[in-house]
């Protein structure tokens, strides 16, 4: 295959293509004084310093497509069984989304996993509140949410419209009912590395790349973002001791 290199701005900000050389021309023709570029997958890599990656496979360390196709029935089923041994069980098993404004995105989001909810046999509600929705309301809802016996599971959805404060609404749920495991006492304890309820995505990478046979113990990890739900928590997961992390992230 070809092989390009990628040179970063100092600002980080731009990210410019730079063609690599025919083959047989030898090294790269590059002003004087530039940063050599670094194999990403070298010993000698260092993020904190290196301004131009080399992009090139390693022959020992190919890339891996990481397709959930095969993955997500076997975990679906997987739900699906557990529903029913808790049905069986007479436990309460009912999800309660919560959407605040008609974001696009969001709402289709929250579609989705109403469907789900559905095809796996779970009980669910959907609740939608307007943009405009003040903070207390919201709290009091979720508090509401808390106290009901026949509700183990909220969603609420993220982003929140402006003038909403996400982490303080959560603050008001019960986190044990936090099924998107982002409430400040989960995420303290998955930083504790006693997780409880553990963020969804992050999860699913992690358990994508065990499916797929990608070590990240004693490996160079980069994330790129930070964001609440995936970066952050995907961070501290692949740097945790355990099976399937241990790895050094950079974010």
């Amino acid at each position: 295959g070809c092989s390009s290199t990628t040179q970063v701005s100092p600002s980080a900000r731009e990210v410019t293509p730079v063609p690599a050389p025919a083959p047989g021309r030898g090294a790269r023709n590059e002003p004087a004084g530039a940063p050599t570029a670094v194999p990403i997958w070298s010993d000698e890599h260092d993020p904190r310093e290196t301004t131009v990656i080399d992009t090139a496979v390693s022959p020992e360390r190919s890339p891996v497509r990481m397709d959930a196709a095969e993955l997500a029935p076997l975990r679906l089923a997987e739900v699906r069984a557990q529903a029913e041994r808790t049905r069986a069980a007479g436990a309460p098993l009912r999800l309660v989304t919560v959407l605040v404004g008609d974001d696009p995105g969001s709402a289709m989001y929250v579609s989705m996993k109403q469907d789900e909810a559905k095809q796996l046999g779970l009980d669910s509600e959907d609740v939608r509140l307007p943009a405009d929705t003040a903070q207390a309301a919201l709290e009091g809802l979720l508090v509401e949410l808390s106290e009901r016996d026949d509700v183990d599971a909220v969603l609420v959805q993220y982003p929140l419209p402006a003038g909403l404060e996400y982490m303080t609404a959560l603050r008001a749920l019960d986190p044990r009912k936090d099924v998107d495991g982002l409430h400040p006492v989960n995420l303290g304890l998955l930083a504790a590395g006693e997780p409880a309820q553990v963020p969804c995505t992050p999860r699913g990478i992690v358990d994508l790349l065990g499916f797929h046979g990608v070590e990240v113990t004693g490996r160079r990890v980069t994330i790129v973002g930070r964001g609440l739900t995936v970066g952050r928590p995907l961070s501290i997961l692949l740097s945790s001791k355990g099976e399937g992390a241990n790895a050094t992230v950079t974010v």
